[in-house]
Formats: structure tokens, C-alpha cells, sequence
């Protein structure tokens, strides 16, 4: 999302002020989760132990970023 501005300084001068946001609503966006059911405690996959990971979501990203610029 972007605003802006423009004033006249002189008649053949300008001035603009211009804001832009990334991620303005700031939406997280979850990473993909672990899926390796075969991974088991020990390495033993006779017990049937599943990893204590598996399907748990540990990173993500989406942070607002805010810019302001003048020329």
C-alpha cells in the first residue's frame, strides 16, 4: 500500500512525500510444518515413537515494514 503527495514549491518545483507499507493489514504467514513421520526417538521405527516434531509449525515471517521517503 502506498501513499503520496506532491507540493509545489515554485512553479517549476515540486516536492513529494511518499509512504509505503508492506504487510500494512500485518497478516503472519506460518512456515511449513515438519513432516517426516519416519523420524522416530532413537532411530528405532519398530516402536512406532513419531518424532516429537512432526506437524509442529516453528518459523514464519511477515512483519510490517513502513518506508518514508521525500524528494
Amino acid at each position: 500500500m502506498s501513499l503520496m503527495k506532491t507540493f509545489p514549491i515554485k512553479e517549476s518545483l515540486r516536492m513529494q512525500i511518499r509512504t509505503d507499507w508492506f504487510d500494512a493489514f500485518n497478516h503472519f504467514n506460518l512456515g511449513n510444518p515438519a513432516l517426516s513421520p519416519g523420524l522416530t526417538l532413537g532411530g528405532y521405527t519398530r516402536w512406532g515413537v513419531a518424532a516429537p516434531n512432526f506437524g509442529k509449525t516453528y518459523s514464519g515471517s511477515g512483519s510490517r515494514i513502513i518506508q518514508l521517503a521525500a524528494r
